[in-house]
């Protein structure tokens, strides 16, 4: 065994409220997902577990992003997420530039939401003027947009994409803000705890979950279900290979990532 490979304290997440959840934890707060009262609060769960996006981009998915097609590699048919370089936002009211806390519906206003209006792309050689005008909403890195992420290879997964793609037709964006996305998954938390009080089997959440802890949640179940490292950073579209490693060692799966000398 490689001694010199990065420790879970090392790299990953410095936010408790972004680290990953414990695979115990994880089934909880997918149960929890699934008995939300309202459709949107059931998808952000599952999506977000399933899928591994982040914030924004949850808050700013089209139906066109979800898409059936045939596994490159497997030949297998499954379902996938394209992100575009650019998209257009209808998340908030630009005058007021508060974007849309209160989690109602402002798709109507026609305007972008405070975080797209505000947002920087100096670093973006894909961006420009007259594009972010087009496309407010555009990807943290190319990587992002260049890679498509598959969903987890589950039954359940596949079933997220339908109800996902299902619930944005025919042109609908999703009707929330990133800001709200975290406060749905707050909720999702406190629906866990609550089945967590109703039977001694369903492992507790005892700490704040930010949105993006699911994100790297995600990258622990890829680890789980047998990704290698860089099909991991593909799926996450990362550049850090030892954030591929990290998600293995999160979840005690250190012996799927041992690197040979030769």
């Amino acid at each position: 065994m490689n001694t010199n490979n990065p420790q879970p304290g090392d790299i990953g997440p410095s936010n408790p409220a972004r680290k990953p959840l414990s695979a115990g934890q994880t089934d909880t707060l997918y149960k929890a997902s699934k008995s939300m009262e309202t459709i949107r609060h059931e998808l952000t769960g599952r999506i977000l577990l399933d899928y591994g996006l982040r914030a924004g981009e949850l808050a700013h998915s089209f139906p066109t992003w979800i898409v059936e097609k045939r596994h490159p590699k497997t030949g297998k048919s499954g379902w996938a997420v394209e992100i575009p370089d650019g998209a257009k936002c209808y998340g908030g009211n630009k005058s007021a530039q508060q974007g849309n806390k209160t989690g109602a519906d402002l798709h109507n206003t026609s305007d972008p939401c405070s975080g797209c209006v505000n947002r920087s792309y100096d670093d973006k050689d894909w961006v420009d003027d007259e594009f972010h005008k087009e496309t407010p909403w555009h990807p943290k890195t190319s990587r992002s947009y260049q890679m498509r992420v598959w969903c987890i290879p589950k039954k359940s997964a596949e079933e997220t994409a339908r109800l996902w793609k299902n619930f944005l037709k025919p042109d609908r964006q999703w009707p929330v803000t990133a800001n709200t996305v975290n406060d749905d998954v707050t909720r999702i938390v406190d629906r866990a705890n609550e089945l967590a009080e109703e039977n001694d089997d369903v492992e507790e959440i005892d700490r704040k979950v930010h949105a993006h802890a699911l994100r790297h949640t995600f990258g622990c179940r890829l680890a789980a279900a047998g990704y290698e490292p860089t099909a991991r950073m593909n799926q996450l579209r990362h550049s850090s290979y030892e954030m591929a490693l990290y998600y293995s060692q999160a979840w005690g799966l250190r012996h799927r990532d041992q690197i040979q000398d030769s």
